[in-house]
């Protein structure tokens, strides 16, 4: 029996050159490798660098090797296509020598008979191709039988097999491992970058815009700008024509409201903020939409939460500020659009320009992304919502019309438009290379032989970039003379007098400039709220990076620093690493402590039975409040002290007051019977015929006819009555 790993056919491409191998599928290996033989064939521009490639036994030496880039595609198909970025060229690819005749073999199994399966011979692998490429590793189906069988494996590249198979393999019989790392080891090459610059010059590598994305991006912003007489025009470089933006309405209002409610507690932020969207509104670089407008173009639509920043060195200059991060549903406007190919200036290089000369010249491209305008189909993506403080209608919908500050696009974008002015400008031919060289974003760097040229040429670059849309402005310079050509308001300082005054001291890059002594100075600024070891060891090193712009002294060095220091043994404890504790003895199970075997402690269990102690072990796995009379369980077992129960029962009487409550709801009940008394009212009608016996006394004269019929005296006259008074009155 001998096992396969997972081989098939691919096609390596360099540009127009292919060249067909067997590939090695190695999900164990961690980077893609080449034999030197395809990397001659295809004539691949190769680069030198040190790495270790590291299998099991971790003893491996450091050599060198070729980097390179290529392509890979299915045998006979352009899709699918895998771009890989980083190919590491070996002399050879040593694996067991195996032939397998797969279009007779795969009879003997019926789960494969009807699989295109092609042969397989180990003397023509000639690529790994490893995690870095992870969709070229994709199985896309399966074919399988028993667990002793062979199993069919659909990959992207054709089907193939994997397993066991009874075959007589062509060669010695070998276990392989596959499983590779790979460790670069960039000492020496950061060492040489270190130094050269003290001697000469740096001139970084331009790359190439290998990346399909970067390419894309190119070709969406050449064949979409646009110049409108005084600005240029551009289009967003979306990452597929496709890219569907979910409708984040209910983010951002929610970001709004968050923002508002700043608004009560510092009303002055609210008096800044709102001053930076009328601003946005007054200068025609943002727009109220209009009830047509109010729905825009589905999977294009997105509105962009915003917050106010206020830098402590321009507190009267706050910026507004749009987070093109924010996600909803997974989803960020930074992720639908290509950041790069990145067209900045390197920044080290440009450091060195500025010191090269004795006339030294700095200047800044005012509000460089509001100057850049975006196309009508494409300013959907950049509304947003706001409402003045303390107005109680609903929040209005808004739209910016230019490149946002805190878009990744927004520094590629406008880079390619100052490009594109110099291009579209061959008049100015003698300074258009200034772009490319001398601008980081907005910042221009540059020096001189003589205040002459240094004049000449920042005028002439001035009127370029005005053509573009672009103002050039807080000129600072070494030379009091060159100062003093620009107007009043382009300088560093306007308020300054050229004739009495000195030049100014401004910020350029992040540090402070004197142009008088044409040095690089920055203050050591602690406030008052750095009262904490975290505060005070934040603000040193937001110095300590200032620091490292001027010196060039960043994490690069200190890793060389600490990479010699370690390899000579004179790096001090206190910076090593801590050490992993030494290994003890397992604790045996008699004396595991109990609870030990709880289920959510098994993955840790033995791990900690060779590293801690039974004490340690026993306190680790003990409750939270273990022996706090307070969180007694009911029930205590024998053996707790005679005060603990005494504090359980007292809780225990506190529940009788919660029924108290429950028969509060009996007088609930109360009312329910009143209606009973409802019906007292009803017999009340029962009077109402008492006084219809009333009327009997008003015939009462009536019954006294009654007497006249029993027997008794006559009436008598009273008169007669009168005339004898022996007689008694009736």
């Amino acid at each position: 029996m001998i096992t396969l790993p997972l081989y098939a056919w691919v096609a390596v491409w360099n540009n127009n050159k292919m060249l067909t191998v067997l590939a090695l599928l190695d999900s164990g290996c961690t980077t893609t490798l080449i034999t030197q033989e395809v990397a001659e064939s295809l004539g691949l521009n190769c680069k030198m660098v040190q790495c270790r490639l590291t299998t099991f036994h971790g003893n491996d030496p450091k050599i060198p090797v070729s980097s390179s880039r290529c392509r890979v595609t299915p045998c006979g198909k352009e899709t699918p296509s895998f771009n890989i970025s980083r190919v590491l060229v070996v002399p050879k690819l040593k694996i067991a020598n195996v032939y397998v005749d797969w279009p007779i073999l795969k009879r003997r199994w019926p789960h494969l008979h009807e699989l295109d399966i092609p042969v397989i011979d180990t003397n023509q692998v000639g690529c790994f191709i490893g995690t870095n490429v992870p969709k070229a590793l994709l199985q896309l189906e399966n074919r399988t039988l028993s667990e002793e069988e062979p199993i069919g494996i659909l990959t992207q590249f054709g089907w193939s097999v994997i397993g066991e198979i009874p075959i007589t393999c062509m060669g010695e019989r070998l276990e392989n491992c596959q499983a590779l790392s790979l460790r670069e080891d960039k000492a020496d090459e950061a060492i040489q970058e270190l130094w050269t610059p003290e001697f000469f010059t740096s001139r970084a590598e331009r790359q190439a815009y290998s990346n399909e994305q970067e390419k894309r991006a190119l070709k969406i912003l050449e064949t979409a700008v646009r110049y409108l007489g005084d600005r240029y025009e551009i289009g967003l470089p979306w990452k597929s024509d496709d890219v569907y933006l979910p409708n984040n309405l209910a983010s951002a209002l929610r970001r709004l409201y968050a923002t508002e409610s700043r608004f009560q507690l510092d009303a002055e932020h609210g008096i800044r903020y709102t001053k930076a969207i009328e601003a946005n509104m007054k200068n025609g670089f943002a727009r109220r939409l209009t009830k047509t407008e109010l729905v825009g173009p589905i999977g294009r639509t997105w509105y962009v939460p915003h917050f106010l920043v206020t830098h402590q060195n321009k507190p009267d200059k706050p910026r507004l500020v749009f987070d093109a991060a924010s996600r909803h549903n997974g989803v960020s406007l930074n992720d639908a659009l290509i950041n790069g190919p990145s067209l900045l200036t390197d920044l080290h290089d440009l450091l060195v320009i500025f010191h090269e000369r004795p006339c030294a010249v700095s200047m800044d491209i005012e509000k460089m992304f509001l100057q850049v305008r975006v196309k009508d189909e494409d300013q959907s993506a950049f509304r947003f919502l706001w409402r003045s403080p303390g107005s109680g209608g609903p929040p209005l919908k808004f739209q910016m019309m230019v490149e946002i500050f805190g878009a990744s696009l927004s520094p590629m974008s406008c880079a390619f438009v100052l490009r594109q002015t110099g291009k579209d400008n061959p008049a100015y031919g003698d300074v258009s290379e200034k772009i490319i060289t001398n601008f980081y974003v907005d910042n221009y760097l540059d020096s001189f032989d003589n205040v002459a040229t240094a004049e000449r040429t920042c005028h002439r670059l001035t009127e370029l970039l005005k053509k573009g849309g672009f103002r050039l402005t807080h000129v600072m310079t070494s030379s009091m003379e060159l100062w003093s050509s620009f107007p009043p308001e382009e300088r560093a300082g306007p308020e300054l007098n050229a004739d009495l005054d000195g030049l100014p001291m401004e910020r350029t890059l992040g540090l402070l400039w004197r142009g008088e002594s044409d040095i690089f100075s920055f203050t050591l600024n602690v406030g008052q709220e750095a009262t904490s070891k975290r505060q005070i060891a934040s603000a040193v090193a937001k110095e300590y990076r200032k620091v490292s712009k001027q010196k060039k002294i960043g994490k690069k060095s200190q890793r060389i620093k600490r990479a010699q220091l370690r390899r000579d043994g004179l790096l001090p404890a206190w910076v090593e690493p801590p050490r992993p504790p030494p290994a003890r003895e397992r604790i045996p199970d008699e004396q595991l402590p109990a609870g030990a075997h709880a289920p959510s402690l098994q993955p840790f269990l033995e791990i900690a039975r060779r590293l801690i102690t039974v004490e340690q072990l026993e306190e680790a796995i003990r409750p939270r409040y273990y022996g706090d009379i307070r969180y007694a369980p009911p029930g205590i077992p024998v053996g707790y002290p005679a005060p603990q129960p005494v504090p359980v029962p007292v809780p225990a009487p506190q529940p009788v007051p919660v029924p108290v409550p429950a028969p509060q709801p009996v007088p609930v009940p109360v009312p329910a019977p009143q209606p009973v008394p409802v019906p007292v009212p009803a017999p009340q009608p029962v009077p109402v015929p008492v006084p219809a016996p009333q009327p009997v006394p008003v015939p009462v004269p009536a019954p006294q006819p009654a007497p006249a019929s029993e027997p008794g005296p006559a009436p008598q006259d009273p008169a007669a009555t009168a005339a004898d008074p022996t007689k008694p009155l009736v």
